[in-house]
C-alpha cells in the first residue's frame, strides 16, 4: 500500500501542547519515528501558526526528502463539530434542502464552517445526518502554512477519527463495530463514540493512568475543577445578599489584575508602581519591604474566607495599609462519605489500582447512560479501553459487574503488537490508514 516511502502525519495536540511529527517508512511499524516540539500557546493565534511554520521548515531542513512532501494533519478534536441532525425522510434533494436549513438554524456561523454530512441512518419518518464541521479561516490558515513551509496537506483530520481508523486496521473484528473507547494515555483520556467504525463524538476527561495509583485511592474531587455549577448557586445567593464574590481559589491572581499590570513568567504580577505580588501572595513593595500572605481559614464546606477587615485597610507593624481584599475562594477538598457509602479500603496494591480505575468506569457508563442523541445510533457493545498493559489485570475485575453494568470492558490488548509507538500513539498511526477510511471526517 505504502511501498518504500517516508509517510509523515503532523499533529497539533493542545492537550499536551506539543507540534508531533510522526513518520514511517512504507509499512514498516519498527522505522515509526516521532519527535515532539513543546509549545505554550493555549488557542491557535496568529502567534502560534508562526511558531507552528517554524517547526516546519526545520523539520523540513532536517528531513529534506520531505520538502514538496503530501503529509496528513491531525488537528484538536475540539477545532471540529460533531453533530446529528434529523431531516424528514422525502426525495434525496429536499432532504439536503432541508438539511442546510435545519444547520443554519442551529449553527448561527454555519456560512463559516466547512461541512462534511453522511447518512448515519434513515426509517420512514426521516433520516439521520452525522455532521463534522470545521471553520473554513482556521483550515485556510493551517493549509497555508503548510504550503508555505513545502508541505502539502492531503487532508485534514481530527484524533476521535484516526484512533478509531486504528482500532480498524489493529483489530479488524472491530472495523464495523459499534462502542465507547477509553484511549488512556498518562495524564489525559480520549473518550471517542464509534458507531459502525465512524467516530460520531468524542471527549476529553483531564486525567490518564497516572491517577491508577496501587498505594492511596486517588479522591476524584481533586482531579479537575468540576464544581462551577456549585460556585453559580453560591454566587447568586451572595449577589442578593451584597457579599463579595466566591471564585476558585487558583484564580485569584487573574481577578485582581489591573491597567498597567504585568504578570511575569513565574506567574507573579508587577504592579504599575513597581510593587510585586508573588504566586503564594506575598508582597514585595518597591522599597524591598516584604508583607508575607495572610493565612485565611477554611470552612468545612471547602470555602476560604478573607478576612473583611483587610478590605478596610488593616495595617501591618509598621502602620502601613495592607491590601488583602476581602474575597471568598473555593478550593477542591476530598468529598466526605457517610460510612454506609464508603467502599472497603484496599488491602494490596491492585486492590488500591482497582479503586482508582473505578473512576473511568464509573465515567464511561456515565458517557453512555447521557448521550442517547449518539447511543441511538446504534446501541454500544461494548467499551474498548487502550492503555498499557500492565493494567490488563482489571478487566476481569471490572466484567464481574456486567450484569449491573450491562455492558463489558473490552481490552484493547497492546501486547499484541508489543510496540508502544503504535499503540501509545493510536491518533496519529491511524492517520496513515485515514485517506480511503472514514472520509466524511476529513476535510
Amino acid at each position: 500500500m505504502f511501498g518504500n516511502k517516508l509517510n509523515t502525519v503532523i499533529s497539533i495536540n493542545f492537550q499536551e501542547k506539543s507540534i508531533v511529527f510522526y513518520s514511517m517508512t512504507g509499512d514498516n511499524r519498527q522505522s515509526i519515528n516521532v519527535k515532539r516540539v513543546l509549545f505554550r500557546s493555549s488557542e491557535p493565534d496568529e502567534k502560534f501558526f508562526k511558531f507552528f511554520g517554524e517547526q516546519l521548515a526545520e523539520y523540513g531542513r532536517e528531513n529534506p526528502s520531505l520538502q514538496a512532501a503530501v503529509v496528513s494533519v491531525v488537528v484538536p478534536d475540539n477545532a471540529v463539530v460533531t453533530d446529528t441532525v434529523n431531516i424528514p425522510a422525502i426525495n434525496r434533494k429536499a432532504m439536503d434542502n432541508g438539511f442546510e436549513l435545519a444547520m443554519k438554524t442551529m449553527y448561527t456561523n454555519f456560512d463559516e464552517m466547512k461541512t462534511n454530512k453522511m447518512l448515519a441512518a434513515s426509517n420512514k419518518q426521516y433520516g439521520t445526518f452525522f455532521v463534522t464541521m470545521i471553520k473554513k479561516e482556521f483550515l485556510s490558515e493551517l493549509n497555508k502554512t503548510c504550503v508555505t513551509n513545502r508541505f502539502l496537506p492531503t487532508f485534514v483530520t481530527f484524533p476521535a477519527n484516526t484512533t478509531v481508523n486504528a482500532v480498524g486496521k489493529l483489530r479488524p473484528k472491530f472495523k464495523r463495530s459499534s462502542y465507547l473507547m477509553l484511549d488512556i494515555k498518562e495524564n489525559y483520556t480520549r473518550v471517542i463514540f464509534a458507531v459502525k467504525g465512524h467516530a460520531v463524538g468524542a471527549s476529553v476527561l483531564p486525567f490518564g493512568f497516572e491517577i491508577l495509583s496501587d498505594k492511596k485511592v486517588v479522591a476524584e474531587d481533586m482531579l479537575f475543577d468540576h464544581s462551577f455549577a456549585d460556585l453559580t448557586v453560591i454566587n447568586a445567593n451572595e449577589r442578593a445578599k451584597a457579599k463579595s464574590l466566591t471564585m476558585m481559589a487558583e484564580d485569584r491572581s487573574q481577578t485582581e489584575l489591573e491597567p498597567g499590570d504585568v504578570v511575569n513568567i513565574d506567574g507573579s504580577i508587577t504592579k504599575e508602581d513597581g510593587t510585586v505580588i508573588q504566586t503564594d501572595g506575598t508582597i514585595i513593595r518597591p522599597d524591598g519591604t516584604v508583607v508575607p500572605p495572610v493565612e485565611n481559614a477554611q470552612d468545612d464546606d471547602g470555602l476560604v474566607t478573607g478576612d473583611d477587615s483587610n478590605a478596610q485597610g488593616d495595617e501591618d507593624d509598621d502602620g502601613t495599609p495592607v491590601e488583602q481584599g476581602g474575597f471568598k475562594a473555593y478550593q477542591r477538598v476530598a468529598r466526605k462519605l457517610p460510612k454506609f457509602m464508603q467502599r472497603p479500603t484496599p488491602t494490596n496494591a491492585r486492590d488500591f489500582v482497582y479503586e482508582n480505575f473505578r473512576i473511568f468506569v464509573k465515567w464511561a457508563l456515565s458517557y453512555l447512560r447521557g448521550n442517547d442523541q449518539l447511543t441511538t445510533l446504534a446501541e454500544p457493545e461494548f467499551v474498548l479501553v487502550n492503555m498499557p498493559a500492565e493494567y490488563d489485570f482489571l478487566f476481569e475485575r471490572v466484567n464481574a459487574d456486567k450484569a449491573e453494568q450491562k455492558i463489558e470492558f473490552v481490552s484493547f490488548d497492546p501486547a499484541i503488537e508489543d510496540n508502544a509507538t503504535v499503540t501509545h500513539n493510536l491518533e496519529l498511526f491511524g492517520a496513515f490508514y485515514s485517506r480511503n477510511v472514514n472520509t466524511t471526517n476529513n476535510f
